[in-house]
């Protein structure tokens, strides 16, 4: 059985996440679960992704302004 002690939701850009996810992982005594729910404007709903790819090609710049180089 496993109880939720918190939670959090990261800001959508890439260094605001990995900052985040860094500084959660180091001050964590016990194991951290991740979900990310990916993007996909196709869908209507949430949709808890499967397997991921590592592939910054989109073309709308995230929260911090950054778009990925071409």
């Amino acid at each position: 059985k496993f109880q939720v002690l918190s939670h959090t939701v990261l800001e959508t850009s890439g260094e605001g996440s990995k900052q985040a996810l860094a500084s959660l992982k180091e001050c964590s005594e016990t194991p951290v679960v991740f979900l990310h729910f990916g993007v996909n404007a196709g869908i209507k709903g949430f949709e808890l992704e499967s397997r991921a790819f590592n592939v910054a090609d989109f073309r709308v710049p995230d929260e911090r302004g950054w778009t990925p180089k071409r």
